[in-house]
């Protein structure tokens, strides 16, 4: 498996969601696997590991508080989803380094300046793309 999910990869959501769905106390990682092969993509397993499950040593699921929270409140409840994109960004390291690092001002608030400032694009070798109006082409005689 790669060291980090995709950062832009997504999936349709139903699909996701079905997946997460099928999530089961003490379930096995590779069962997971399985089922999204045969009933959604076979690589939504593998983002979901990246972004909100936790897999202990034994390659078994470990049914957390978000799990718990799917399960009482519903995939589609606003509060989910919120805890969704917290752990999407609190369990990449990129992204959590990245508002710690460039974001957040020391009082914990996020700087919408920071966030929007075009030279934190380069933050860990994120590539700057540059644009120019007319190609430069050189010719030697």
């Amino acid at each position: 498996m790669p060291e980090y999910s995709s950062l832009t990869k997504e999936f349709p959501l139903n699909f996701v969601d079905q997946t997460i769905l099928a999530i089961k106390p003490d379930m096995r990682y590779s069962d997971l696997l399985r089922y999204a092969e045969q009933y959604t993509r076979s690589a939504i397993p593998g983002l979901l590991r990246k972004r909100f499950l936790l897999v202990n040593n034994q390659n078994r699921i470990i049914y957390d508080e978000f799990l718990s929270l799917v399960n009482r409140e519903g995939i589609n409840h606003s509060v989910t989803r919120k805890v969704m994109y917290f752990l999407w960004l609190y369990r990449d390291d990129r992204i959590r380094r990245f508002v710690i690092e460039r974001v957040a001002l020391p009082s914990g608030r996020w700087s919408a300046a920071n966030l929007l400032n075009k030279t934190n694009a380069d933050f860990l070798g994120f590539v700057r793309l540059t644009y120019q109006s007319r190609p430069h082409i050189s010719l030697s005689a």
